[in-house]
């Protein structure tokens, strides 16, 4: 056989998320370099090289920056190197929070939304009632509400990945010693 050379890779190295299936491929090489095996540096963990095909494939279980050098070598030197970059992010975020709140009017409220993965998440919200404050950095609603009924937020996390939104029901009550009219 002839030394292996690289004729064909991807144009783009596709996306890769942490937990989700991984494929950079197909590889083609030099018509007569036959046979050829593969080996590859660099990989996330979770992902591998396919010694035959060049392909590699996995789910990668680590998030980050990772410098791939694929190498294609048989009995002729010298042996055949492609490097590339696979940016491994974190899956889109689910808000881990329930749906609904209780609070009474006249007394402090809060509530805090958490979302998976906690990790590069940064939070927005519908327009608020003029007693309902939010910290983007926390994720923290607080305020007093002035009266009894029922408030509507929507709550969005957002990472490099996606979003989830929560609606959020605040379902304020009178205090158990309120005078009835």
């Amino acid at each position: 056989p002839v030394a292996p050379q690289f004729v064909g890779v991807p144009a783009l190295v596709p996306a890769a998320i942490r937990g989700s299936a991984f494929l950079y491929g197909p590889i083609t090489l030099n018509a007569l370099s036959a046979p050829v095996t593969f080996t590859a540096t660099g990989l996330p963990a979770g992902l591998s090289v396919n010694p035959v095909s060049g392909n590699v494939s996995g789910i990668p279980t680590a998030e980050g920056t990772f410098n791939v050098t694929l190498t294609a070598t048989n009995a002729t030197p010298p042996a055949a190197t492609h490097s590339f970059t696979i940016v491994v992010q974190p899956p889109p975020p689910v808000i881990t929070s329930p749906a609904a709140a209780s609070a009474v009017a006249g007394t402090a409220f809060s509530y805090t939304v958490t979302a998976l993965p906690a990790t590069g998440v940064t939070f927005t919200t519908s327009v608020l009632p003029g007693w309902l404050s939010f910290n983007a950095a926390t994720g923290e609603l607080s305020g007093t509400p002035t009266e009894s009924g029922v408030t509507t937020v929507s709550i969005t996390a957002t990472n490099a990945t996606g979003a989830a939104i929560l609606p959020l029901s605040i379902v304020a009550t009178l205090p158990a010693n309120a005078p009835a009219y």
